[in-house]
């Protein structure tokens, strides 16, 4: 009691001092307040109520029970969770921040969810966005860097967020996009054990209808050697419901990095035609890359980061955002890790109302190169219904069939020092996959 008494009467007095003053009047007290309030704001805040904020995020829960047909595995049946929340700063028309955090797919969920590694909610991207000048754009940190070539060489959407300076420049009717990065340090006082990614763009728009990009990526990994891609795109506006997208690619690899005999090198083609009508899409798209018996063929920088991407059409050997989960792991980037492969798919997308969305999507697989191993690669069928419940909330349901053959190597294989394969030799599986996904993003 003594001490709830003492502190009632040093506020009285406080108050007192401040109000009961006969030396200041009402409009001085008053005034004082205000330049208080104002001092704080500007020594405390330093601004920060002039900010603009968001906080875009995804709220996302993959379901799946898919026969692999692998022995002595039951079926792979699971529910995770993902949760993606980014804060947003806009502190004028010329910087900007972003900071993403991620809790990925969690198999923990007592008390406190962690993901199937073990990880409990981590960074995906922190970016520093400035406008130099009219022209010119900077981003720094860990960025989800651009990407110009369908998302075969590496995508910022599965994940490709390395420390980087990335910018952005125009002149005339040429954007120029560029960017430094480092994949992996490792130890500091060791620079044998980096791995660095360099990229430069360059877009030429001739017209409102045409664009023309030229690129070159190179990879510095490890201590062990080098990585090269060149590339060339034309987009062309044929008509008001229908677009073209035209590719071809190069690439060199040192031996050291595949532990071959020579030198990986190889060349890659894409070609995509898509039409649009009243209320449905349709898309076709064929791809070739060179191969070589060993592996040493058409490779991509994602072919040694391991990391995979939204290239193709259907939802196991080529994934899509709804079954990039649990049983991704057959999925195959353009190259096949450089055994090579052709592809011929084509999808359907059909709106009976604007809340509806019915998907069909196929492919079929082959040409590959590698030794006493089945030229098809294998074949992918999925089928999908999407529901809008609102602008944020919806959710997919869908079916996948893939019959996958002994020559397909999975982006999780990797090449660095030889890659591998899914399946022993001779071996077929048939993959069938039920899938649900209930996501709100905002």
């Amino acid at each position: 009691m003594k001490i709830k008494f003492l502190f009632y009467l040093v506020c009285l007095i406080g108050i007192k001092s401040l109000w009961a003053s006969p030396q200041k009047s009402i409009e001085e007290r008053l005034a004082y307040l205000e330049s208080q309030d104002k001092l704080h704001k500007s020594t405390n805040l330093k601004g920060l109520t002039d900010l603009e904020f968001s906080f875009p995020g995804q709220y996302r829960i993959n379901s799946y029970s898919v026969n692999n047909d692998k022995d002595q595995q039951d079926q792979q049946t699971a529910s995770r969770l993902r949760i993606r929340q980014s804060i947003d700063i806009k502190f004028n028309e010329n910087l900007k921040s972003s900071l993403r955090f991620q809790l990925n797919h969690t198999n923990e969920n007592t008390t406190n969810a962690q993901d199937v590694n073990g990880n409990d909610v981590q960074i995906r991207h922190a970016v520093i966005n400035y406008k130099l000048t009219p022209n010119n754009r900077f981003k720094a940190g860990l960025v989800p860097v651009l990407e110009y070539y369908h998302d075969t060489l590496y995508s910022k959407s599965w994940g490709y967020n390395p420390l980087a300076l990335e910018g952005f420049s125009k002149v005339s009717n040429f954007d120029f996009h560029y960017f430094i990065s480092q994949l992996q340090e490792n130890k500091e006082t060791n620079s044998s054990d980096d791995t660095n990614h360099f990229q430069f763009d360059m877009t030429y728009h001739p017209s409102d209808k045409v664009s023309v990009t030229a690129s070159s990526s190179y990879l510095n990994i490890l201590d062990l050697g080098s990585h090269y891609n060149v590339a060339l795109k034309t987009d062309a506006k044929i008509s008001d419901n229908s677009s073209l997208m035209a590719i071809i690619m190069g690439s060199q690899s040192n031996k050291d990095l595949l532990n071959s005999a020579k030198n990986a090198q190889g060349y890659a083609v894409l070609l995509e035609l898509l039409q649009s009508y009243s209320n449905f899409e349709v898309g076709l798209m064929f791809t070739h890359t060179s191969g070589k018996k060993d592996g040493s063929g058409f490779l991509v920088p994602m072919s040694f980061t391991k990391t995979n991407s939204y290239w193709g059409y259907t939802g196991v050997m080529t994934v899509m955002p709804q079954t990039d989960t649990g049983f991704a792991s057959d999925s195959v980037h353009i190259s096949n890790n450089g055994f090579g492969m052709s592809s011929y798919q084509t999808k359907i997308s059909y709106y009976p109302n604007d809340k509806t969305l019915l998907y069909f999507g196929a492919g079929f697989f082959n040409n590959s190169q590698a030794e006493n191993r089945d030229s098809t690669v294998g074949y992918d069928v999925v089928a999908m219904y999407a529901y809008n419940f609102n602008t944020y909330l919806r959710v997919d349901v869908g079916i996948d069939y893939a019959q996958l053959h002994d020559s397909l190597s999975g982006y999780t294989q990797g090449v660095i020092g030889g890659t591998r394969f899914n399946q022993d030799q001779g071996v077929t599986r048939y993959k069938t996959a039920f899938f649900s996904r209930l996501q709100l993003e905002f």
